[in-house]
């Protein structure tokens, strides 16, 4: 998976990604991947 090659290979201490906010399916693809919400910008 590219996050894991992000953190173990390139040695990333963060990866970004975002989605539309009413964009739930696309969020939710991202939380399964292993992303966590931090903040809606505007």
């Amino acid at each position: 998976m590219v996050v894991n090659f992000a953190f173990h290979e390139l040695g990333m201490s963060a990866v970004n990604a975002d989605a539309i906010r009413k964009n739930t399916r696309s969020r939710h693809v991202l939380e399964k991947a292993g992303f966590r919400f931090q903040e809606c910008y505007r």
